[in-house]
C-alpha cells in the first residue's frame, strides 16, 4: 500500500516535536547533604548554597524542572546510584565511582586537612601515617570514608550528618576530623563554632580531589547530554565562576 509522502514527513515530524517536549516534561529530583558552603538549608527549609545554585542555573539553561532533597549522605548516594533520572550534588570523583555515574560538570577542587580541638595539643602529625593511631570522624559513605578504610585506618568514626560530626568533635568522642577546607569553614559557621577553637594538625598534600554534579549511570541520555551541555554554556559564559565569586570566596 502506498503512503501519501506528504503525510509521512508530517508523521515523522510530529515524532520530532514530540521527543525533546516529552524531555522537558519530566521532574527530576536532585539529592544532596547538609554541607555548607555548597549546600545550605535555610531555617525556612530553603535550600541554597554554591552547589544549589549551580544546578538550579543548570536545570534553567537546560530547560528542565526539579525538586531538590536534602538528605543523609548515605541516603543520597543510595538513591541517586539506583534510581534513574536523578542527580547528585555534590559528590567527590574517584576511580570507584567513575563507571558508576555520569559526571555532568565540575563543582570545586578540594584539598584535605586533619583537624584537631585547639586543646589537644597532645595530637602532634609529622606524616599521614602519623593519624592511624588516632579515632578519625568522617561521614558515613563519604569519600574520606572509603579513602581512610581503603588505606587501613582501624579507628574510622562514620556518622550520618556533619552536625553530628562537629557535636562529637567538641565533646572529644574522636579525636581529628578528615576534611576539606571549605568543608571544614562552612561546617563552623553552620554550627556557630568559635573557629579559635580548632586548629589544623596536619595538610594531606597527596590527596586532592574534585567535587561533581552527577547523574544515575541509567538516565535518559538526552538527559544526560542536556544537561552536559548546559553546563559547559554556563561555564564559557562566566556563570560558574559568578556564583564561586559569590559562595566560595
Amino acid at each position: 500500500m502506498m503512503i501519501n509522502s506528504r503525510v509521512f514527513n508530517w508523521f515523522l515530524l510530529g515524532i520530532a516535536l514530540m521527543l525533546p517536549l516529552s524531555v522537558s516534561a519530566q521532574t527530576l529530583t536532585v539529592y544532596t547533604e547538609d554541607l555548607p558552603p555548597y549546600q545550605i538549608k535555610k531555617r525556612n527549609g530553603e535550600i541554597t548554597g554554591f552547589s544549589a545554585e549551580l544546578v538550579r542555573a543548570l536545570l534553567q539553561r537546560a530547560e528542565l524542572k526539579a525538586n531538590i532533597r536534602m538528605v543523609p549522605w548515605a541516603r543520597a548516594y543510595n538513591s541517586a546510584l539506583k534510581q534513574k533520572n536523578t542527580l547528585i550534588i555534590s559528590m567527590v570523583r574517584t576511580p570507584e565511582r567513575e563507571g558508576l555515574f555520569h559526571w555532568i560538570g565540575q563543582v570545586d577542587k578540594l584539598e584535605y586537612y586533619f583537624y584537631r580541638l585547639s586543646n589537644r595539643q597532645d595530637i602532634q602529625l609529622s606524616s599521614f601515617e602519623q593519624a592511624k593511631k588516632y579515632r578519625i570522624g568522617v561521614g558515613a559513605n563519604s569519600f574520606e570514608y572509603e579513602k581512610l578504610t581503603y588505606l587501613g585506618f582501624p579507628y574510622v568514626v562514620s556518622v550520618p550528618t556533619y552536625n553530628q560530626l562537629m557535636a562529637m568533635l567538641k565533646a572529644n568522642r574522636y579525636d581529628l576530623f578528615f576534611s576539606a577546607d571549605r568543608t571544614f569553614k562552612g561546617m563552623l559557621e553552620n554550627s556557630n563554632s568559635n573557629p579559635d577553637s580548632f586548629d589544623i594538625a596536619f595538610h594531606i598534600s597527596s590527596i586532592n580531589q574534585q567535587m561533581y554534579i552527577a547523574m544515575n549511570k541509567s538516565s535518559d541520555p538526552q538527559l544526560v547530554k542536556r544537561l552536559t551541555n548546559a553546563y559547559q554554556q554556563l561555564k564559557e559564559a562566566g556563570e560558574v565562576e559568578r556564583l564561586a565569586q559569590i559562595w566560595l570566596n
